[in-house]
């Protein structure tokens, strides 16, 4: 019985604590009649932080970028160029390892392209494909949004292949108005970037 009657719970732990009997308190108290504390507020507001932080964590887990020279073009344009003459379909960028952080590549995520030694532009990632070269080697196509997104300039030194970028260390995208705007010098737009008025 779960509650019952308080006369009869009484009854029972009479019995149960009678001279010569051993006191078992466990078989007689029902869970529904025994008090709870309830939490402080305090409490509840810090269990509901936890449940944003590891919410946010978890939104946050779900974006990844890529970081990628832009081995021989002098600037975005130059890239622009290059993508308007590719033969029918998304652009692609072949590389030769495939990103194991696939999922979160592919939640939003986008290959920024360096220049000279600049964070310029980026364009979203919408799928990956397996390729296989004449050479019988297969490699990974990182499909891209036509669209090339310019953004402040961010000073990055060279390196090869490819690299995770995490949404905080990303360049912001340029406001509107200044897509389109003349670049900079890259020497002055270094110095800018470091400086942080860029």
């Amino acid at each position: 019985m779960s509650g019952g009657c308080p006369a009869l719970l009484g009854a029972r732990m009479i019995f149960a604590n009678r001279p010569g009997r051993k006191r078992d308190y466990r078989a007689n108290v029902s869970i529904s009649t025994i008090p709870r504390e309830k939490p402080s507020p305090v409490t509840l507001r810090h269990t509901a932080w936890m449940d944003a932080v590891r919410g946010s964590a978890y939104l946050y887990r779900m974006t990844l970028h890529l970081l990628k020279l832009c081995v021989g073009a002098e600037g975005v344009e130059e890239l622009v160029r290059r993508q308007a003459f590719l033969p029918g379909g998304a652009p692609r960028h072949v590389t030769r390892m495939w990103p194991k952080r696939e999922d979160e590549l592919l939640q939003g995520g986008s290959l920024y392209w360096i220049f000279k030694g600049l964070v310029l532009a980026r364009q979203r990632i919408t799928a990956l494909e397996a390729v296989r070269g004449e050479d019988g080697i297969e490699r990974c196509a990182l499909i891209l949004d036509p669209a090339i997104v310019r953004t402040e300039a961010q000073p990055r030194r060279a390196f090869q292949g490819w690299r995770y970028l995490s949404p905080a260390d990303a360049p912001a995208d340029l406001p509107d108005g200044r897509e389109r705007e003349e670049p900079l010098p890259p020497a002055l737009a270094r110095a800018l970037a470091e400086m942080g008025l860029r």
